[in-house]
């Protein structure tokens, strides 16, 4: 099962990674390509997952090759240096961190009204109680 699976998880994998890639450079205004370069692009950077085979590091050399697979694609489809790569796809998850942490703080805080004004109501309650 997971053998007939594991192909067409990896190209969903990919397509999503390519369209996620591809809308955010076309947000930007720095698309110069069609999206099926910036497929092949995503394609190319998995070939790093071979080093998956290597036993303690293979993973941690894998995601490093795939991210500088990705960039030196990039830079080369996209016709920019990997900085800039690297900086343009670091908005968007650095806009959603952004927004995960205000919807914490503003929960902190309506959870802080919520208990305080519990606490005022149970003060008088438990000063009689331990008289």
């Amino acid at each position: 099962s997971s053998l007939i699976l594991s192909p067409l998880i990896i190209l969903l994998g990919n397509v999503i990674i390519s369209l996620y890639i591809h809308i955010t450079f076309k947000m930007l205004k720095k698309s110069k390509t069609p999206l099926i370069m910036t497929f092949r692009t995503i394609c190319y950077a998995q070939s790093a997952a071979v080093f998956s085979i290597i036993p303690v590091i293979g993973e941690s050399l894998s995601v490093i090759f795939m991210i500088f697979y990705t960039l030196t694609g990039i830079k080369a489809t996209q016709s920019t240096s990997r900085t800039k790569s690297l900086l343009l796809l670091s908005i968007p998850p650095v806009l959603l961190i952004l927004l995960l942490t205000a919807l914490f703080v503003v929960f902190i805080i309506l959870f802080n009204s919520i208990a305080v004004n519990s606490l005022k109501e149970l003060l008088p309650f438990l000063s009689s109680t331990i008289n």
